[in-house]
Protein backbone atom coordinates (compact mmCIF):
# COMPACT_ATOMS: atom_id res chain seq x y z
CA UNK A 1 0.00 0.00 0.00
CA UNK A 2 1.15 3.73 -0.64
CA UNK A 3 2.75 4.98 3.03
CA UNK A 4 1.42 8.15 4.01
CA UNK A 5 3.25 11.04 3.15
CA UNK A 6 6.14 12.17 4.76
CA UNK A 7 5.91 15.82 4.05
CA UNK A 8 2.40 16.52 5.65
CA UNK A 9 3.50 18.36 8.33
CA UNK A 10 4.98 21.10 6.14
CA UNK A 11 1.89 21.61 4.51
CA UNK A 12 -1.57 23.08 5.72
CA UNK A 13 -4.46 20.98 5.36
CA UNK A 14 -5.83 23.48 2.03
CA UNK A 15 -2.69 22.21 0.75
CA UNK A 16 -0.35 25.84 0.68
CA UNK A 17 2.49 26.09 2.23
CA UNK A 18 2.37 27.62 5.85
CA UNK A 19 2.34 31.70 6.02
CA UNK A 20 5.54 32.93 7.60
CA UNK A 21 4.85 36.50 7.66
CA UNK A 22 2.79 36.00 10.98
CA UNK A 23 5.96 34.53 12.87
CA UNK A 24 8.29 37.52 12.00
CA UNK A 25 11.47 37.32 9.87
CA UNK A 26 12.30 33.72 9.39
CA UNK A 27 15.98 33.25 11.40
CA UNK A 28 18.30 30.14 10.80
CA UNK A 29 17.20 28.53 14.22
CA UNK A 30 13.47 27.82 12.08
CA UNK A 31 14.98 26.55 8.77
CA UNK A 32 17.15 24.18 11.10
CA UNK A 33 14.18 22.79 12.84
CA UNK A 34 12.71 21.74 9.07
CA UNK A 35 16.02 20.32 8.22
CA UNK A 36 16.17 18.41 10.87
CA UNK A 37 12.53 17.05 10.82
CA UNK A 38 13.56 16.45 6.90
CA UNK A 39 16.55 14.47 8.07
CA UNK A 40 14.74 12.55 10.84
CA UNK A 41 12.16 11.71 7.95
CA UNK A 42 14.37 10.75 5.24
CA UNK A 43 16.43 8.20 6.92
CA UNK A 44 13.22 6.41 8.20
CA UNK A 45 13.14 2.87 6.92
CA UNK A 46 9.14 3.31 6.56
CA UNK A 47 10.12 6.18 3.92
CA UNK A 48 12.77 4.08 2.00
CA UNK A 49 9.94 1.62 0.35
CA UNK A 50 7.72 3.45 -1.37
CA UNK A 51 7.16 0.65 -4.12
CA UNK A 52 3.30 -0.70 -4.23
CA UNK A 53 2.58 -3.79 -2.75
CA UNK A 54 1.24 -5.04 -6.22
CA UNK A 55 4.14 -3.85 -8.27
CA UNK A 56 6.18 -5.55 -5.34
CA UNK A 57 4.53 -8.76 -5.63
CA UNK A 58 5.14 -8.57 -9.69
CA UNK A 59 8.90 -8.61 -9.05
CA UNK A 60 8.73 -11.67 -6.76
CA UNK A 61 7.05 -13.14 -9.32
CA UNK A 62 9.48 -12.15 -11.72
CA UNK A 63 12.41 -13.36 -9.28
CA UNK A 64 10.71 -16.79 -8.91
CA UNK A 65 10.65 -17.35 -12.29
CA UNK A 66 14.27 -16.49 -12.67
CA UNK A 67 15.13 -19.36 -10.60
CA UNK A 68 12.91 -21.52 -11.29
CA UNK A 69 13.93 -21.78 -15.27
CA UNK A 70 17.22 -23.52 -14.07
CA UNK A 71 14.90 -25.48 -11.56
CA UNK A 72 12.62 -26.82 -14.29
CA UNK A 73 15.88 -27.47 -16.37
CA UNK A 74 16.99 -29.77 -13.43
CA UNK A 75 13.62 -31.75 -13.30
CA UNK A 76 13.70 -32.43 -17.47
CA UNK A 77 17.41 -33.76 -16.59
CA UNK A 78 16.68 -35.71 -13.97
CA UNK A 79 13.84 -37.71 -15.41
CA UNK A 80 12.61 -39.05 -12.07
CA UNK A 81 9.49 -41.07 -13.84
CA UNK A 82 12.40 -43.22 -15.10
CA UNK A 83 12.46 -44.79 -11.01
CA UNK A 84 8.80 -44.79 -11.00
CA UNK A 85 7.36 -48.14 -8.87
CA UNK A 86 5.22 -50.36 -10.92
CA UNK A 87 4.60 -53.91 -10.92
CA UNK A 88 5.83 -56.55 -12.88
CA UNK A 89 2.55 -57.08 -14.42
CA UNK A 90 2.40 -53.53 -15.30
CA UNK A 91 5.91 -53.44 -16.81
CA UNK A 92 4.82 -55.88 -19.25
CA UNK A 93 2.41 -53.07 -21.23
CA UNK A 94 4.81 -50.36 -20.23
CA UNK A 95 8.01 -50.28 -23.11
CA UNK A 96 9.75 -47.32 -21.43
CA UNK A 97 9.50 -49.20 -17.72
CA UNK A 98 12.79 -51.36 -16.91
CA UNK A 99 12.94 -53.72 -14.34
CA UNK A 100 15.18 -51.66 -11.71
CA UNK A 101 16.52 -55.12 -10.38
CA UNK A 102 20.37 -54.61 -10.49
CA UNK A 103 20.77 -58.69 -10.36
CA UNK A 104 23.88 -57.78 -7.21
CA UNK A 105 24.14 -56.31 -4.22
CA UNK A 106 26.89 -53.87 -6.17
CA UNK A 107 24.49 -52.89 -8.44
CA UNK A 108 21.79 -51.94 -5.91
CA UNK A 109 23.93 -49.73 -3.55
CA UNK A 110 25.36 -47.91 -6.85
CA UNK A 111 21.42 -47.23 -7.83
CA UNK A 112 20.58 -46.47 -4.18
CA UNK A 113 23.23 -43.23 -4.25
CA UNK A 114 22.35 -42.08 -7.78
CA UNK A 115 18.19 -42.25 -6.08
CA UNK A 116 19.44 -40.04 -3.59
CA UNK A 117 21.44 -37.36 -5.08
CA UNK A 118 19.07 -37.14 -7.61
CA UNK A 119 17.01 -36.57 -4.11
CA UNK A 120 19.24 -34.04 -2.48
CA UNK A 121 19.55 -32.43 -5.86
CA UNK A 122 15.65 -31.35 -5.81
CA UNK A 123 14.62 -30.91 -2.64
CA UNK A 124 17.46 -28.60 -1.92
CA UNK A 125 16.54 -25.76 -4.64
CA UNK A 126 13.03 -26.65 -4.21
CA UNK A 127 13.03 -24.89 -0.84
CA UNK A 128 14.69 -22.30 -1.89
CA UNK A 129 12.15 -21.86 -4.07
CA UNK A 130 9.29 -22.10 -1.51
CA UNK A 131 10.92 -19.35 1.06
CA UNK A 132 10.32 -17.10 -2.22
CA UNK A 133 7.00 -18.48 -3.27
CA UNK A 134 5.80 -17.92 0.76
CA UNK A 135 6.92 -14.30 0.75
CA UNK A 136 5.17 -13.44 -2.63
CA UNK A 137 2.19 -15.25 -0.91
CA UNK A 138 2.14 -13.02 2.56
CA UNK A 139 2.53 -10.01 0.33
CA UNK A 140 -0.26 -10.87 -1.68
CA UNK A 141 -2.66 -11.99 1.24
CA UNK A 142 -1.41 -9.15 3.73
CA UNK A 143 -2.09 -6.04 1.08
CA UNK A 144 -3.83 -7.07 -2.08
CA UNK A 145 -7.44 -8.03 -2.12
CA UNK A 146 -10.26 -7.25 -4.17
CA UNK A 147 -10.79 -3.50 -2.95
CA UNK A 148 -6.86 -2.81 -3.82
CA UNK A 149 -6.58 0.79 -4.59
CA UNK A 150 -3.76 2.67 -6.05
CA UNK A 151 -3.40 6.33 -6.50
CA UNK A 152 -1.30 5.82 -9.56
CA UNK A 153 -2.98 3.45 -11.72
CA UNK A 154 -6.64 2.89 -13.18
CA UNK A 155 -8.86 0.53 -12.31
CA UNK A 156 -8.34 -1.72 -14.84
CA UNK A 157 -4.97 -1.69 -14.87
CA UNK A 158 -5.15 -2.95 -11.10
CA UNK A 159 -7.32 -5.51 -12.12
CA UNK A 160 -5.14 -6.72 -14.84
CA UNK A 161 -1.68 -7.13 -12.48
CA UNK A 162 -4.29 -8.72 -10.00
CA UNK A 163 -5.27 -11.26 -12.30
CA UNK A 164 -1.47 -11.82 -13.40
CA UNK A 165 -0.63 -11.94 -9.90
CA UNK A 166 -2.81 -14.96 -9.33
CA UNK A 167 -1.93 -16.95 -12.00
CA UNK A 168 1.92 -16.24 -11.35
CA UNK A 169 1.28 -17.89 -8.12
CA UNK A 170 -0.73 -20.61 -9.30
CA UNK A 171 2.19 -21.34 -11.84
CA UNK A 172 4.82 -21.54 -8.73
CA UNK A 173 2.28 -23.96 -6.94
CA UNK A 174 2.58 -26.15 -10.24
CA UNK A 175 6.19 -25.85 -10.40
CA UNK A 176 6.53 -26.84 -6.64
CA UNK A 177 3.61 -29.63 -7.09
CA UNK A 178 6.11 -30.89 -10.00
CA UNK A 179 9.01 -31.43 -7.65
CA UNK A 180 7.01 -32.72 -5.01
CA UNK A 181 5.82 -35.31 -7.31
CA UNK A 182 9.21 -36.28 -8.71
CA UNK A 183 10.25 -36.26 -4.73
CA UNK A 184 7.31 -39.04 -4.49
CA UNK A 185 8.44 -40.81 -7.11
CA UNK A 186 12.53 -41.04 -5.74
CA UNK A 187 11.03 -41.84 -2.32
CA UNK A 188 8.86 -44.70 -3.27
CA UNK A 189 12.49 -46.16 -5.28
CA UNK A 190 14.92 -45.92 -2.44
CA UNK A 191 12.33 -47.98 -0.46
CA UNK A 192 11.96 -50.66 -3.66
CA UNK A 193 15.64 -50.66 -3.60
CA UNK A 194 15.94 -51.45 0.48
CA UNK A 195 13.49 -53.73 -0.16
CA UNK A 196 15.54 -55.63 -3.01
CA UNK A 197 18.73 -55.30 -0.52
CA UNK A 198 17.18 -57.23 2.00
CA UNK A 199 17.46 -60.73 0.14
CA UNK A 200 21.17 -60.27 0.64
CA UNK A 201 20.99 -60.03 4.27
CA UNK A 202 23.45 -62.35 5.96
CA UNK A 203 23.67 -64.58 2.79
CA UNK A 204 27.96 -65.21 3.46
CA UNK A 205 29.13 -64.32 -0.25
CA UNK A 206 30.35 -60.98 -1.03
CA UNK A 207 26.80 -59.88 -2.34
CA UNK A 208 26.72 -59.96 1.85
CA UNK A 209 24.67 -56.95 3.97
CA UNK A 210 24.30 -57.25 7.08
CA UNK A 211 20.90 -56.04 8.74
CA UNK A 212 22.63 -53.45 11.43
CA UNK A 213 24.05 -51.83 7.96
CA UNK A 214 20.98 -51.77 6.29
CA UNK A 215 19.02 -50.72 9.04
CA UNK A 216 20.88 -47.66 9.10
CA UNK A 217 20.41 -47.23 5.66
CA UNK A 218 16.89 -47.23 6.16
CA UNK A 219 17.22 -44.94 9.09
CA UNK A 220 19.27 -42.32 7.15
CA UNK A 221 17.22 -42.19 3.97
CA UNK A 222 13.96 -41.89 6.48
CA UNK A 223 15.48 -38.65 7.54
CA UNK A 224 16.15 -37.66 3.95
CA UNK A 225 12.49 -38.33 2.61
CA UNK A 226 10.24 -36.99 5.12
CA UNK A 227 11.98 -33.56 4.34
CA UNK A 228 13.54 -33.69 8.45
CA UNK A 229 16.91 -33.43 7.13
CA UNK A 230 16.56 -30.27 5.21
CA UNK A 231 13.58 -29.43 8.18
CA UNK A 232 11.12 -28.47 4.78
CA UNK A 233 7.54 -30.37 4.15
CA UNK A 234 7.76 -30.59 0.75
CA UNK A 235 5.13 -32.90 0.78
CA UNK A 236 2.72 -30.09 0.95
CA UNK A 237 3.01 -29.47 -2.64
CA UNK A 238 2.09 -33.05 -3.41
CA UNK A 239 -1.44 -32.75 -5.40
CA UNK A 240 -3.26 -34.84 -6.87
CA UNK A 241 -3.03 -34.63 -11.14
CA UNK A 242 -6.30 -32.93 -11.03
CA UNK A 243 -5.59 -29.60 -9.23
CA UNK A 244 -2.54 -29.30 -10.39
CA UNK A 245 -4.42 -28.74 -13.82
CA UNK A 246 -6.68 -26.48 -12.57
CA UNK A 247 -3.54 -24.54 -11.08
CA UNK A 248 -2.16 -24.91 -14.63
CA UNK A 249 -5.29 -23.46 -16.57
CA UNK A 250 -5.53 -20.59 -13.46
CA UNK A 251 -7.90 -21.84 -11.25
CA UNK A 252 -8.45 -21.21 -7.24
CA UNK A 253 -7.45 -23.33 -4.66
CA UNK A 254 -9.92 -25.17 -3.15
CA UNK A 255 -8.42 -23.83 0.48
CA UNK A 256 -9.23 -20.26 1.53
CA UNK A 257 -5.91 -18.24 0.62
CA UNK A 258 -5.54 -17.85 4.64
CA UNK A 259 -5.30 -21.78 5.05
CA UNK A 260 -2.75 -22.14 1.91
CA UNK A 261 -0.10 -19.56 3.93
CA UNK A 262 -0.51 -21.14 6.97
CA UNK A 263 0.69 -24.84 5.39
CA UNK A 264 3.21 -22.91 3.63
CA UNK A 265 4.54 -21.47 7.09
CA UNK A 266 4.13 -24.80 8.53
CA UNK A 267 6.73 -26.27 5.99
CA UNK A 268 9.34 -24.96 7.07
CA UNK A 269 8.69 -25.55 11.01
CA UNK A 270 11.41 -27.96 12.46
CA UNK A 271 9.81 -32.07 12.34
CA UNK A 272 9.90 -34.14 15.30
Amino acid sequence: MTPENPYEDFFESNGNQPNRKDTGKETPQNFSKEENIFEENIHDKRFKNSRESLDQVLDSLQLFQKKATSFSKLLSETRAIQHKVVSRFSRLFLTNQKDPDKKSLAGERAYYRVLTKKFINIIEPMKALTEVHLQTVKLFNKDIDEDYYSIDKEDHQIKRERKQAIEGINLQRSILADAAADLSILTNALIATEKRMSRYVDIGNYNNISSSELKLLTAQREELTSGKSHQFRYEIFDINIIDKTVLQLGGYQKETSKQYLSKLLDAFQARS
